[in-house]
């Protein structure tokens, strides 16, 4: 079959790097679109069907800052989204040096922060401190030299309450170093156009499927970008693009597709609605719209922001049913780059994360970590050619793979393995929460392993189409019975960020739940604590109580609503792993006894 052609890919990308700034809901984001669409029936793809949907647009106008004091000098300088049009003038001051309640009490000041070492995280929590602060504006300095960078703080589902300002590295330093010394007074004109109900959109292409026409392989990428969007996303694209010619050329040419791949050109994942957490909004549209075909799904593959130069590591992130999948696949590593294999993908915030959380066994390529990440830079100059080749190539592999295998590559055991770590933390620990039962489900499945594999190898090598479709239907619904237990866990700690993903995460509340009835025993062992609600009501109500009163008695009563829930959600979950373990159980059983 032929390979991917970087020339081929080339082509589209420097069309789609001309057309800058694809926000979600933008003439823009519909340009890329309607190329992306004529490119696909140049090759004689004519089943593209289009959908679309609402969004919140915002498009930038023009945005100029200034330091008039005690220098005057213009600042390069982008507007974060969502916020629309202001003029700003105030005293310079910095948000981390900020004493509490200072601003309140100063008007017109204007915020200076360095990024952070979190990309979403560290913004966030300084757009919410300077917001408490009543600051007017406020300005971010990149954490990288070069350029400009531009995220969406999370608050934006509604508009920004202030504008926030990205400048550069260089430019921070500056104003931080002048800051020190005097009094900076800045002038900040921002304008830009807000649509509350523009219109976004998502592509698909149906190729192939001459066999299981159940268990489909999608195949998708973001088509909207900040600034120029190279790698981010511009060549993941392109890489579509070329798997669409080469997949229809397959075709053509008497080649097999025996599942259906179909490749979705997803709208709005950079932003684009007024919910929080409300980027990937192309994806969640499509798989809320598309319930019963992601039940059956066997695996998506998801690009995202591939061809960032070094530092960045070729990355290859996956549910653990496809690890082992992932890693047999041959990969390229010319020019030193090796690939390192990652397991489950990152959260929120890549349009892989509603198929995951839908069941749905997920691959995610992506160059990371990169200073280029949403700035000026991330352009056709700095693109690695050599990685977006390599991901075209791997992309083309996995799926040609993944269409056509007698039975799909989904490995039951490592989940397992994953379930079994997690519920033997919580085994020893006295918690009122039945632990054992799940311990003796999951021991009893690994059990079987051997004599599992042993009769994949039978059902494959006797190549029954019934048995085969069986056996398929089984890995598909076992593996996304797993996969809807994943969660993302808020917990950091020395050696991970502040966000992860991992499977069970109700079973990690166990840990909240006991720190919960601690501190209910604590206030409960108090005097007052021990006080029934008459005796409560009826002391709060004198205004001369005569005792040394606290008002923790309704807190109390809210922090035992809460236990009780967090209880709920616990058992609830253990309930649906018991049930889920032995569905499973008696789906391998069956299969070793055919």
């Amino acid at each position: 079959m032929e390979r991917p052609s970087i020339e081929n890919i080339k082509e589209d990308l420097t069309v789609l790097c001309s057309i800058e700034n694809k926000i979600a809901g933008t003439p823009n984001e519909k340009r890329a679109m309607e190329y992306v669409e004529g490119r696909l029936r140049g090759y004689g793809i004519e089943n593209v069907e289009s959908s679309t949907f609402e969004v919140q647009s915002w498009k930038p106008i023009k945005c100029i800052l200034k330091v008039t004091k005690p220098v005057k000098r213009t600042l390069k300088s982008a507007m974060f989204p969502y916020y629309q049009s202001a003029e700003v003038k105030g005293d310079l001051v910095s948000v981390n040096n900020l004493s509490e309640g200072r601003a309140s009490r100063e008007t017109g000041m204007v915020g200076l922060a360095p990024w952070g070492d979190q990309l979403y995280h560290s913004l966030n929590m300084t757009y919410y401190r300077a917001t408490e602060q009543n600051l007017k504006a406020i300005l971010i300095a990149s954490r990288d030299e070069g350029g400009l960078r531009k995220v969406v703080v999370v608050d934006s589902g509604r508009p920004l309450k202030v504008p926030v300002i990205s400048i550069s590295k260089e430019d921070g330093d500056y104003l931080f170093a002048l800051l020190e010394k005097e009094r900076v007074t800045v002038e900040i004109e921002a304008e830009a156009e807000t649509t509350a109900d523009a219109e976004s959109m998502n592509l698909e292409v149906k190729i192939g499927g001459q066999g299981d026409v159940d268990h489909e392989i999608i195949v998708g990428t973001h088509v909207d970008s900040w600034f120029v969007g190279a790698a981010g996303n511009s060549a993941s694209v392109a890489v579509l693009l070329e798997l669409a010619r080469l997949l229809n050329r397959h075709l053509r040419n008497g080649g097999v597709l025996k599942r259906r791949v179909k490749l979705l050109f997803f709208g709005a994942q950079n932003c684009g609605a007024e919910r929080f957490y409300h980027w990937c909004i192309g994806s969640r549209v499509w798989v809320e719209n598309h319930p019963v075909e992601v039940e059956k799904d066997a695996a998506v593959l998801s690009l995202e922001s591939i061809g960032f130069p070094k530092p960045a590591q070729r990355c290859l992130v996956t549910t653990i049913d496809l690890s082992n999948f992932v890693r047999g696949l041959p990969v390229n590593e010319e020019a030193g780059q090796t690939v390192e294999y990652l397991d489950p993908p990152p959260a929120y915030g890549s349009d892989h994360w509603f198929f995951q959380i839908s069941g749905v066994p997920t691959i995610n390529g992506i160059s990371y970590p990169s200073p280029l990440h949403h700035t000026q830079k991330d352009d056709l100059e700095h693109l690695d050619y050599d990685a977006v080749q390599y991901y075209a190539e791997f992309t083309l592999d996995a799926v040609l793979h993944l269409a056509n295998r007698e039975l799909l590559p989904i490995d039951l055991f490592g989940t397992l393995e994953r379930f079994h770590t997690i519920v033997s933390k919580y085994n020893g620990i006295d918690n009122p929460f039945d632990i054992d039962s799940l311990l003796v489900k999951i021991e009893g499945i690994r059990a079987m392993r051997n004599e599992f594999q042993k009769a994949l190898k039978g059902i494959t090598g006797a190549g029954d189409i019934e048995s085969l479709r069986k056996t398929n239907d089984f890995l598909v619904s076992a593996t996304h019975f797993f996969n809807k237990t994943i969660g993302w866990l808020w917990r950091g700690t020395d050696d991970i960020e502040y966000y992860d993903v991992g499977y069970l995460s109700r079973l990690e509340m166990i840990e909240d739940y006991m720190s919960l009835s601690t501190s209910i025993t604590s206030l409960r062992s108090t005097p007052l604590g021990m006080l029934g609600p008459e005796r409560v009501e009826r002391y709060e109500s004198h205004p001369d109580n005569a005792y040394n009163w606290m008002y923790i008695h309704e807190p109390l009563y809210k922090l035992e609503r809460e236990r009780s829930r967090v209880f709920r959600l616990i058992d609830e979950e253990i309930n649906n792993l018991s049930g889920i373990l032995d569905r499973v159980a008696k789906g391998i059983g069956d299969i070793i006894g055919e």
